[in-house]
């Protein structure tokens, strides 16, 4: 069984000039409503007619959109260089803890980190790839993970669905982070356990977008 929030304390994000900024300036900082204004991750994976749509963990949104969308690029880090507001839950996944989001973007385009879409994605593990996401809230970093196998993993809530499991676990914060191979999104991080990384596996993401009419994000 999974646990349905990622706990773990990290140390603050540094600017890192290896960085992958093609990813992370995909990959905004959410802002989710609340008290404490807690901070989660998110990757833009299309836009059309004047919206980006991403996508994050569906035990981050909670049903409610976050109220910021904070993006960040090379030359403002650790800076945002662009908040958008506006954000809506177009659709919740709750079964394999992804959710579907759009947020106006009026005229100005934001960066896409699509998804992988069969046949070029991996079939085999252990396979290398980068995560990102926001470590305690900080901005965007990447990191270097390899991915061991590949499991059919029970929720708390009793949800069943196929998740990644990486051999290092992602920390608070970077819930909702794409895992990434060759530039195409494979997979969104859900959950930690027992020392190990659990991220919604790219068949879930790409059946359930296709489901509800929105394969048109990936085909």
């Amino acid at each position: 069984m999974f646990p349905a929030l990622l706990l773990a304390l990290a140390p603050l994000a540094t600017p890192d000039p290896t960085a992958p900024w093609e990813l992370i300036e995909a990959c905004p900082r959410l802002v989710v409503r609340g008290s404490e204004r807690s901070r989660a991750t998110a990757v833009v994976i299309g836009q059309k007619d004047g919206f980006a749509y991403l996508l994050t963990a569906h035990h981050v949104v909670a049903d409610d959109p976050p109220a910021e969308v904070q993006f960040f690029t090379r030359r403002s880090y650790p800076n945002p260089a662009r908040t958008l507001r506006g954000c809506e839950l177009v659709l919740p996944f709750r079964q394999a803890d992804f959710a579907l989001l759009k947020v106006p973007t009026g005229d100005t385009p934001v960066p896409v980190l699509p998804l992988a879409a069969p046949p070029p994605r991996p079939r085999k593990v252990p396979f290398a790839a980068i995560a990102v996401g926001c470590s305690g809230g900080e901005p965007p970093t990447g990191t270097k993970e390899t991915v061991a196998a590949r499991r059919f993993g029970r929720r708390e809530g009793g949800e069943q669905a196929f998740f990644w499991e990486t051999e290092a676990a992602p920390v608070a914060g970077r819930s909702g982070g794409p895992l990434v191979v060759d530039g195409r999104v494979v997979g969104l991080c859900a959950a930690a356990k027992d020392g190990r990384g659990y991220y919604a596996h790219l068949d879930e993401l790409l059946a359930g977008l296709k489901g509800v009419g929105y394969g048109w994000l990936w085909e």
